[in-house]
């Protein structure tokens, strides 16, 4: 919830990124992997219509239909392999993603670009619309992890990419979800 972050206001740098760490380090060992499914129909649900499932990069909505080469898989925002020995399922940082997008974007890091999604030079835009989704993603899988932004991307790109592209009804929905 917004309210949390409200006793934040005005702390910066090192005492930032603690607290931030803090509040982010909820348990998710819990969650079974065969759950994952079920929960991303959940959470990506579009809010206009509840029969759909909204992916990540390509604005494309999918019929809750796991795995069909003509529908979606799950997504890691920061690459499962770029992850260490830290959660590969940590819920805020899967997503539903088209297949054949998912695949093509691969482990490259983010990179400058405008439009729709692209991947060009070893680096993938994920598109206009999807910047500060996923900025808001990787920086928060690098505060509660700790981990470096080098293999994903870099810190100017990602806060420019979240002011350009601000937190939407979807995206508040989504947290909450998994939240709870």
């Amino acid at each position: 919830p917004e309210d949390s972050y409200e006793e934040l206001e005005g702390v910066n740098g090192k005492e930032l990124f603690d607290e931030l760490s803090y509040k982010v380090s909820t348990d998710i060992n819990g969650i079974k992997y065969s759950q994952i499914k079920e929960i991303l129909e959940f959470a990506d649900k579009d809010l206009t219509d509840r029969s759909k499932v909204l992916g990540i990069y390509n604005n494309e909505l999918y019929r809750a239909n796991w795995g069909s080469k003509s529908q979606w898989h799950r997504e890691h925002v920061w690459p499962k392999s770029h992850l260490g020995n830290n959660p590969k399922f940590d819920l805020h940082n899967l997503r539903a993603a088209e297949v054949d997008t998912n695949s093509k974007r691969g482990n490259d890091p983010f990179g400058e670009g405008s439009g729709e999604w692209k991947s060009s030079g070893g680096k993938f835009y994920p598109g206009d619309e999807h910047v500060g989704d996923v900025a808001r993603i990787v920086l928060y899988i690098h505060v509660k992890y700790n981990l470096s932004l080098a293999p994903v991307g870099n810190l100017s790109m990602f806060l420019k990419w979240h002011e350009q592209d601000p937190v939407n009804d979807f995206e508040r929905s989504r947290n909450g979800k998994i939240e709870s």
